[in-house]
């Protein structure tokens, strides 16, 4: 039913997100983005070898990880376009668990965004610490190191994954980031932020092994990286005004005792 439903309010949330989606980002959300798109064009036009799956990938995926920094519907469709020709770009390189990682951000993350409900209204966000926050985070990086020991143990003796440790791991990352984002916890982007650095390795890798000189994935995931910055530091997915207030009172207590 919720599939449904979905399709038939899916032209009436197109076109109300289409535009009004690309406002309300941070300024530095808009730099990021904008940097990022420029010098990914700029390495295809100096490299034509290099592939343009890659790089139209790269710029889709630029497009979603700020449009989710900014909690906007419109992620859903990018996220989904992105994650089929990153899909292209991984099953030539032998990045397998690349493949399985890009598959769950369409089942779990791209699909319910477009579809369902969750993302067309400011929903109420959770937090590790509305329950036990160290329970919490051991409970993740528990399930993190399981599954990169799963993922490892299958890619590493069951195919011929060029770099089946780092794959393994930047897939399992991804996986509890994918399931938190789901859940919409604020918490997703330290999760975010290791799985960018981890796929910035694998893919600089790849670039090196196959001797293409294609560095757009790697060139993106750089970009993701530093969008999980800004995320943490000045998104809306964080709670900055108690930080602002904080930094307030401390100035007008300084001030006070230095009167």
């Amino acid at each position: 039913m919720q599939i449904i439903s979905g399709l038939q309010t899916f032209p009436h949330k197109l076109r109300t997100h289409l535009l009004a989606d690309w406002r309300g980002w941070t300024l530095q959300s808009y730099l990021l983005c904008a940097f990022g798109i420029g010098f990914l064009i700029g390495m295809q036009l100096i490299n034509p070898k290099a592939s343009w799956i890659s790089t139209i990938a790269g710029m889709l995926g630029m497009f979603c990880v700020h449009l989710i920094t900014s909690r906007k519907w419109l992620n859903g469709l990018f996220g989904l376009a992105s994650a089929i020709m990153i899909i292209a770009t991984a099953i030539p390189n032998t990045n397998y668990m690349e493949i399985v990682l890009q598959g769950t951000y369409i089942i779990m993350l791209d699909l319910p965004i477009i579809l369902g409900t969750e993302w067309d209204k400011d929903t109420k966000l959770r937090h590790f610490a509305d329950t036990n926050k160290r329970t919490m985070i051991l409970k993740y990086l528990l399930l993190t190191l399981t599954i990169w020991g799963i993922g490892y143990v299958l890619i590493a003796n069951f195919t011929n994954d060029a770099r089946p440790a780092v794959d393994a791991l930047s897939t399992a990352i991804g996986l509890v980031a994918t399931w938190l984002c789901v859940r919409r916890f604020p918490e997703q982007y330290y999760f975010w932020f290791a799985q960018g650095v981890m796929s910035l390795v694998l893919w600089t890798m790849t670039a090196l092994h196959s001797g293409s000189g294609d560095w757009a994935l790697a060139v993106t995931y750089s970009i993701y990286v530093g969008n999980d910055i800004i995320a943490v530091l000045v998104s809306n997915w964080f709670d900055h005004s108690k930080k602002s207030a904080n930094v307030t009172a401390l100035a007008n207590e300084s001030k006070i005792y230095n009167d």
